[in-house]
């Protein structure tokens, strides 16, 4: 560098930083010479130093950072194609880390409402028997990384006592997820199951909550207090939801000239959607709209199904799709009923 008359070469790779010292004219000035008659150019001596050690400072945290950060797990989609031979929906799987814990990312391009689903398939060793869940979502937040959304996650199953979460990143530019495990708030490419509590749980009371029919009418559970109460959860962009429909209007049917027992659906739709939906199928509970309060408590976990006993008490919860839930709860109503 040029300082004054001087050309100053810095040479900061020994501990007592050498520095050689021209006058413009070439003549050699010793570093004796040029501090001891000159006190500026001391001061710049030290602010050098000081440069250096902050530069590695930086230097050192920076790599250490980089060194504790745990990586994101990559995985790419793949397409679903539909009937016309098009790609409908995107597919991949997640990396758990636990034998037991199968876990598939899906966006349903063709979605108008909650476009992307976690599949959770939790294997029981005891009988073999596996639980299907599943939680919709949309992506809301930009991430720090150009071209990837993010979300955070929460898997809930074993009827929402057990919950399992993640950082989940995506980007339709590269069709590409980068998710990792989140365990008591650090990263880790291994999930940790956590147990949770959860009011709508066996053996407690149902929350004191109103609900608005399509009608405009109102109804509360507390107003229920005496009859028997089959509640189920869903929303029309919900495919697990659907597909048990046909079973639960077995139900109805089944129960029509009973007084009794009141059949409650619960959905997670605006009411023009829900309207549009029934208008050309039949769902024959009595349709609510769900609310924050509500939601707060059942979370976005679908199709969920629980009974209430007449005194006010859940007998039977059950989350996720099941081709034999009409048969389940049947079995409820009775033992309730006699």
């Amino acid at each position: 560098m040029v300082w004054g008359n001087y050309r100053i070469a810095f040479y900061p790779y020994t501990i007592n930083a050498v520095i050689c010292i021209k006058k413009r004219t070439g003549h050699d000035l010793s570093l004796h010479e040029v501090c001891a008659g000159n006190e500026q150019m001391s001061k710049l001596l030290n602010m050098k130093k000081h440069c250096i050690l902050i530069t590695l400072c930086v230097i050192m945290t920076l790599n250490l950072k980089s060194q504790n950060q745990t990586p994101y797990l990559i995985s790419k989609l793949e397409p679903i194609k539909g009937e016309m031979g098009d790609t409908v929906k995107l597919y991949t799987s997640l990396d758990t880390g636990v034998d037991t814990i199968q876990i598939a990312f899906i966006i349903d391009l063709k979605a108008t409402k909650h476009k992307c689903c976690i599949e959770t398939s939790i294997q029981n060793k005891v009988n073999n028997l596996n639980e299907v869940n599943h939680s919709f979502f949309d992506f809301f937040q930009k991430s720090d990384i150009p071209d990837f959304v993010k979300k955070d996650v929460e898997i809930t199953f074993r009827n929402s006592t057990k919950k399992i979460s993640l950082e989940l990143l995506y980007s339709s530019t590269l069709n590409e997820i980068r998710y990792i495990w989140i365990n008591n708030n650090q990263k880790s490419q291994i999930a940790s199951i956590v147990s949770i509590d959860k009011p709508l749980e066996i053996n407690k009371p149902f929350p004191d909550l109103t609900f608005t029919r399509l009608d405009g009418k109102t109804i509360s559970t507390k107003d229920l207090v005496g009859k028997c109460v089959v509640i189920n959860t869903w929303f029309v962009g919900c495919p697990p939801c659907r597909k048990e429909i046909p079973y639960l209007n077995k139900l109805v049917e089944k129960y029509k000239n009973n007084k009794e027992i009141v059949f409650i659906a619960i959905a997670s739709n605006r009411k023009e959607e829900l309207e549009n939906y029934l208008a050309q199928n039949k769902f024959n509970y009595i349709q609510t709209l769900t609310n924050s309060e509500f939601k707060k408590i059942c979370g976005d976990v679908y199709p969920t199904n629980c009974v209430v006993n007449p005194k006010g008490i859940i007998t039977y919860y059950s989350e996720g799709g099941n081709d034999k839930i009409d048969l389940e709860i049947e079995k409820e109503i009775e033992k309730i009923m006699n």
